[in-house]
């Protein structure tokens, strides 16, 4: 069963990190303008930050400190938005945090759009 699990997701993980990678390197380049933007950075940036993102919600989970569906919503988009702003200005050496989270904005409103689009269309089905 895990199995099964893993080979459907890992490609739709891929994709999505190609896709988020490409929306960084955008907002670095041309929201931050950053000179060290590159589509590889950016990549690393996204794989990074998700995993962290992942590893941490799963902990919390496991300890049941996510407790309902709300809260889990707000704190898994919080947590990915301070992870996504901490691996970047660690890899592009951005100045402050300001510039981190403005060379990741492209990225975070459209991940943002996207989670709440798919999550209304999943209570439809509910």
């Amino acid at each position: 069963m895990t199995g099964i699990i893993i080979a459907f997701f890992l490609p739709i993980y891929i994709i999505g990190l190609l896709v988020m990678a490409l929306l960084q390197m955008l907002g670095g380049k041309f929201v931050a303008k950053l000179d060290n933007a590159t589509y590889g950075s950016a990549f690393l940036i996204s794989l990074f930050s998700s995993l962290g993102t992942a590893i941490v919600l799963t902990l919390l989970g496991k300890m049941g400190l996510l407790g309902n569906m709300g809260v889990g919503i707000v704190f898994s988009i919080l947590l990915s938005v301070a992870s996504l702003a901490y691996v970047t200005k660690l890899k592009w050496k951005c100045p402050d945090f300001g510039t981190a989270i403005k060379a990741s904005s492209i990225n975070i409103i459209v991940t943002v759009i996207f989670w709440v689009v798919i999550l209304s269309k999943f209570s439809q089905f509910l």
